[in-house]
């Protein structure tokens, strides 16, 4: 889960596929339907060049921390157009981050 400079919450689902380790993870948006460069239409990341096939993930020399850590940077500060929060759970913490925190007061000297 992660927050973007536009204010939403999102979750990135990593799948990581049986077998060998050249077979690159599935990374997908869970919880929203959204629009994005790098997303298709079931939310799954497909615009990340190093998981687009097993040739480029064999060749990328990327660790799967490296690969996921890209992948929510890239949509922090380049967010998708949430267009519907799906998840109860992820609508009611979107919730409670829209609504604006009690700022610190600090306590008045009494003279």
């Amino acid at each position: 889960m992660f927050q973007t400079k536009s204010g939403h919450a999102l979750i990135l689902r990593v799948h990581l596929p049986p077998g060998p380790a050249s077979k690159p993870p599935g990374m997908t948006l869970v919880g929203v339907n959204a629009q994005h460069s790098w997303l298709d239409s079931h939310m799954r990341i497909t615009g990340y060049q190093p998981i687009s096939s097993e040739a480029e993930w064999a060749s990328c020399n990327l660790r799967l921390g490296s690969a996921v850590n890209a992948v929510v940077q890239h949509l922090q500060l380049n967010p998708p157009s949430v267009v519907e929060i799906t998840d109860e759970s992820l609508q009611r913490i979107q919730a409670s981050i829209a609504q604006p925190q009690p700022q610190f007061q600090p306590e008045q000297q009494q003279t």
